[in-house]
């Protein structure tokens, strides 16, 4: 019998919710079982599965969400840090995230359905990593949790990559892509803005994975220019994030990202007049606020660039 089974067994008579330990032998248990599934997928061979589990992602996660909102902090701390000093927690966590988002493209939709179904899956995991970023503690796990990072490449979060990847992902429904743009509008707020580069590199990130994601923050855009139409908390929450995406409260200010964050957008359709006309159009008072913003927050670049220059020759003048 492996470890983890073993913990299984062990843990058998625990109360549903009770001990970290419970949670994550299982959820080791179904990202193996997920791994090896979609191994067995795009495997012409025969592949030796394990035995599905007699539980489910959704079960499961339900569980966890609960106990991560409402334990104690001691609790939360043995999430995190279950197994030799690693986040263990959050690992396992981001892992089963990933391996629904890839199951939910990749796979037959019978298949996808394996362990409860794939949207609910998703949307369970960012509710988790919700409860977890609750926590002050929990939060400066996230976002000093990092990759390897490639030559040239910034240190990122695996945790905002993966909620950033569930933006743009085709088969993530609505209310989860909201959900996610909430979590990341409170990463850019927090600590004066110290986490914003953390987000911008999250979005890197999904360019890099996604082919069709031919920019940074195509996706974004085409969320709120597109389904956001139709959808008023969808709508909200884009434009939402992309003003605080933009006008962050860094610490000190930093007007030369924020023009070169506009103008990214601008390029891919959120120019003044397309959101005047939102504007126009628009019955929500939430959306219309912060529409209205992001507005009064555009800086005109011509005259920005005029005022850099004029301060370049003064400092060379004296």
């Amino acid at each position: 019998m492996d470890d983890c089974s073993a913990e299984i067994t062990t843990a058998a008579t625990t109360p549903f919710g009770k001990e970290p330990h419970w949670y994550l032998a299982r959820l080791n248990t179904l990202n193996t079982f997920m791994r090896a599934s979609l191994n067995s997928y795009f495997n012409a061979e025969q592949v030796n599965s394990p035995p599905e589990p007699d539980y489910t992602v959704t079960e499961v996660l339900r569980g966890l969400e609960s106990s991560l909102r409402t334990e104690s902090h001691g609790w939360l701390s043995r999430y995190l840090w279950a197994h030799k000093n690693k986040k263990r927690g959050l690992d396992v966590l981001v892992r089963l995230f990933t391996l629904r988002l890839i199951a939910s493209t990749e796979m037959q939709p019978q298949e996808q359905q394996q362990l409860g179904p794939v949207g609910e899956g998703v949307h369970l995991c960012l509710l988790c990593l919700k409860a977890i970023m609750g926590r002050p503690f929990g939060f400066r796990q996230v976002v000093t949790a990092s990759e390897e990072s490639s030559e040239g490449q910034l240190p990122s979060s695996p945790v905002l990559n993966v909620i950033a990847l569930s933006i743009a992902h085709p088969n993530v429904i609505q209310p989860t892509k909201s959900l996610a743009l909430d979590l990341l509008a409170t990463v850019c707020l927090m600590d004066d803005g110290a986490h914003h580069q953390l987000v911008l590199i999250a979005f890197d990130h999904v360019q890099r994975l996604m082919p069709a994601e031919e920019r940074r923050f195509q996706s974004l855009v085409h969320l709120f220019t597109t389904f956001a139409l139709f959808d008023r908390p969808l709508s909200v929450s884009c434009m939402q994030f992309t003003n605080i995406l933009v006008n962050a409260p860094f610490t000190p200010p930093d007007l030369k990202l924020r023009v070169c964050l506009q103008l990214e957008l601008r390029q891919l359709g959120l120019d003044q007049a397309y959101l005047k006309k939102r504007l126009q159009n628009c019955s929500s008072a939430e959306l219309q606020f912060h529409i209205q913003s992001y507005l009064n927050n555009i800086i005109d670049v011509g005259t920005f660039l005029s005022e850099h220059v004029f301060a370049i020759d003064s400092e060379q003048q004296t």
